[in-house]
């Protein structure tokens, strides 16, 4: 029987922010979860054929040693793959987990129940929390991974919540990998992280933030984990090469993300002037309607490719411009209504602060000569990522 407390599962949606704001953030949010669930909804009867296949081969599988309900840690990802690997997530997973060799556990269900508990009252939502609870552990008896360890980049959201709080209850090692920077003055007592049993994450102070919520957990400290390895710097553009960084402020603050569009439209102007070639990186979650902000040229390469072709990037809290940063990028760091972002120095990585278009194209003078070779990248990479492989094997 399921000991869990289903609040819990809800704790940090709803309780995040009080007053109108954090209302309007919530129905935001919700809105955007409810899209997904509707074309997962949609795609049922792969899920379906998924898990009757599964039924069929369950007598002479093995048992599995770790579930994924990340794909965001593609080196780790490789290295996990050889210790039975489950990759939980919509049916789209389903040909990347057989591209990889490894299982695909469906997993729209459970996404769909916690999106409709979201419009009900208290009562019923905690009913909807305890189905998911137990359609969660069926998942986990049917693929056998009573002694797998459980991958997340987020324990916030109810989803990954499900899966993590279940895989408690069975004695489970639960690691949370961070996708993100935190800030100290955010308000937000139960960071990513708040109940995984290993954190890995880019840089000390970030570690700090968490345990001051989960004193329980073990912290991993990679900083080059989080590096994004590139090609030599090979330009093909004469001019500075700048990129514009989209942050998907419009999922949790419409009014801000109009303000900060508007900002980075009017650096594009000013930098063209200067003679600068300037495109827009969006967020992934704007990638589909990029086109409507009006921005002349869009960036939608691999991040390893933009990286290998931008001189400097500019944004205001971005963990790109981290990423950037981190692997030897010029980053310039700009105000939104008069105000820096105040945790964006992190783990000795340095971004400029640019007050105007001439302070970014300054730093353009220097940019192509600071980049380190490609190759450094990689070794300073691979090494981090074993440190992560044997740190998670330890703690199994």
């Amino acid at each position: 029987m399921n000991q869990t407390n289903p609040n819990l599962l809800f704790e940090y949606i709803l309780e995040r922010e009080a007053g109108v704001r954090g209302k309007t953030l919530f129905i935001q949010f919700r809105r955007i979860l409810l899209r997904r669930a509707l074309l997962l909804f949609l795609a049922l009867p792969l899920d379906l054929i998924a898990m009757c296949v599964q039924m069929l081969r369950w007598p002479w599988q093995p048992r599995r040693k770790t579930i994924t309900l990340t794909r965001m840690v593609p080196d780790l990802l490789a290295q996990l793959t050889g210790s039975g690997l489950v990759y939980a997530g919509p049916p789209s997973w389903a040909a990347f987990a057989w591209r990889q060799h490894a299982a695909y556990m469906p997993a729209s269900v459970p996404y769909i129940l916690l999106t409709v508990a979201l419009y009900l009252p208290n009562e019923a939502r905690n009913i909807l929390g305890r189905w998911t609870l137990r359609w969660v552990d069926w998942l986990y008896k049917l693929y056998k991974v009573d002694i797998a360890s459980v991958l997340v980049h987020s324990d916030a959201l109810p989803f990954a919540r499900a899966f993590v709080l279940q895989a408690r209850d069975r004695g489970m090692k639960t690691i949370c990998v961070q996708h993100g920077i935190f800030h100290a003055n955010s308000g937000i007592k139960n960071f990513d992280g708040y109940l995984c049993d290993l954190n890995v994450v880019r840089s000390r102070e970030d570690g700090e933030l968490i345990a001051s919520s989960n004193r329980a957990t073990e912290l991993c400290v990679e900083p080059d984990f989080f590096l994004t390895t590139f090609p030599d710097f090979n330009s093909e553009n004469l001019s500075p090469v700048i990129t514009l960084v989209g942050e998907g402020w419009h999922t949790v603050d419409e009014v801000f993300s109009k303000s900060y569009i508007e900002k980075l439209r009017q650096l594009e102007v000013e930098l063209f002037s200067l003679g600068c070639h300037v495109l827009f990186r969006p967020h992934p979650s704007e990638r589909s309607f990029a086109k409507k902000f009006g921005f002349q040229q869009l960036d939608l390469t691999d991040l390893g490719i933009s990286m290998a072709k931008t001189d400097v990037y500019l944004g205001f809290s971005s963990t790109l411009l981290i990423e950037a940063a981190a692997a030897g990028c010029s980053v310039a760091q700009l105000p939104v209504d008069g105000v820096f972002n105040t945790g964006m120095n992190r783990a000795g990585i340095h971004v400029f602060r640019a007050e105007s278009a001439q302070d970014v194209f300054r730093l353009t003078a220097m940019a192509r000569t600071q980049r380190p070779p490609a190759g450094d990248l990689v070794g300073r990479k691979n090494r981090a990522v074993d440190r992560v492989y044997q740190e998670i094997k330890k703690s199994n």
